[in-house]
């Protein structure tokens, strides 16, 4: 496909740019690259307490290929999460969920009813990446090749010039990266529901 009313070269550009991520798309970018491309640069931020947060800076082409595959996926996900999950895909879920929430502790204010928070800690980076291939697999087969290329192989993380290899948890880049966290935590939000938690 050419783009004429953009120039030659920008036409030329935006062709190799769609084929490059119709190729991520099929799951066909060269497993030697993997590693590479699905990789990031680490940078080190100074925390309040000392310590040091490492931030991942992954590949701009990656970025922008699952962010365009995000869009898709997303919207065949919701069905999957609704009514139990709010976070993903849902206009304005985040803030529904807190208005929702106040409303229920103002009317059972001295009821034996009970509101139960849990935030896990580090939770993006703890991801099983076996896990999450599995559930991709079963409950959305179509997106197994994209997400494997990804996540089925250890990642390299740049920095400076020692590399580390990453094997566990979902990229803080990967614009898939919250989608991906929810369908772990899905089945255990299932659980909570069905036993009326």
């Amino acid at each position: 496909m050419t783009y004429p009313q953009l120039g030659k070269n920008a036409s030329n550009l935006l062709t190799a740019l769609t084929d490059l991520i119709n190729l991520i798309f099929k799951g066909e970018i060269p497993k030697i690259l993997l590693p590479i491309f699905f990789g990031a640069s680490l940078c080190a931020l100074k925390r309040k307490d000392g310590g040091v947060r490492p931030i991942a800076i992954g590949n701009t082409l990656r970025r922008l290929t699952f962010k365009i595959y995000n869009t898709g996926l997303v919207s065949n996900a919701i069905q999957y999460f609704l009514p139990l999950q709010f976070g993903v895909g849902v206009k304005g879920g985040a803030e529904g969920t807190f208005h929702s929430l106040r409303s229920f502790l103002k009317e059972n204010m001295g009821s034996d009813n009970a509101v139960l928070k849990i935030d896990f800690k580090n939770a993006f980076n703890l991801v099983d990446r076996k896990c999450l291939l599995d559930v991709i697999a079963e409950k959305f087969p179509d997106a197994f090749l994209i997400i494997f290329q990804a996540y089925g192989t250890p990642l390299f993380l740049f920095f400076g010039c020692n590399t580390i290899l990453s094997q566990k948890g979902v990229g803080q880049q990967d614009p898939l990266g919250p989608l991906l966290f929810n369908l772990i935590i899905h089945p255990l939000i299932s659980l909570a529901g069905s036993t009326g938690f």
